[in-house]
């Protein structure tokens, strides 16, 4: 409506729906630049100025459009992979379930695995694979468990002389801080007062 009233000496925009044609087209950058410069010249700098700032606006609007668009799609797609994340995690749970027979076949690290090999014919032959699936876990973290305690036995021993260090400095600094504070704000009672 604003272009219709003030640019009324352009054919293009003498009524509001030939106005809004002509910015649509000038929005598909479909427009002929000899309809600006039509009317006398005050009209041609407001067709020029307009023009460029409905262009300006309706870049902001489409690009603003694509964003919601590309936005809405990405949540979409990011719900689906949740989905389908949990959907597979389900799905293996069954897998890594501790079995009474076969466990330490799927439980152990891959160094181990080489090593539990000769173990498989026994349990696949024995009636009661139990004890030996049972065995055969301990033999698999026992390992593990050694190097765990081993870690934390050194990794104390290391830090003991920094905590003894640091709780020194800190009655150090406790003690010294005592000595340093003034009494001078304290005041001793009175005969009058006792």
């Amino acid at each position: 409506c604003l272009f219709s009233l003030l640019l009324i000496q352009i054919e293009e925009f003498r009524n509001p729906f030939k106005a809004m044609y002509t910015l649509y087209m000038a929005s598909m950058l479909i427009l002929d630049d000899e309809i600006l410069d039509k009317g006398d010249e005050k009209t041609q700098i407001y067709a020029h100025v307009f023009m460029v700032i409905y262009l300006f606006i309706s870049a902001i609007a489409l690009i603003n459009l694509l964003v919601a668009i590309l936005s809405a799609i990405y949540m979409n797609v990011v719900e689906k992979s949740k989905i389908l994340y949990l959907a597979e995690t389900i799905n293996l749970r069954p897998m890594y379930k501790y079995d009474k027979r076969h466990s330490y076949y799927v439980s152990a690290a891959f160094p181990l695995t080489v090593v539990l090999i000769p173990a498989i014919p026994f349990t696949l032959l024995k009636e009661q694979p139990e004890i030996i699936n049972t065995v055969m876990l301990y033999v698999e973290y026992l390992p593990l468990m050694l190097f765990s305690l081993l870690l934390f036995f050194i990794m104390s021993l290391v830090l003991l002389p920094f905590t003894f260090l640091k709780v020194f400095l800190h009655k150090f600094l406790l003690i010294f801080r005592r000595n340093t504070v003034s009494y001078t704000h304290l005041t001793l009672p009175t005969n009058r007062e006792v």
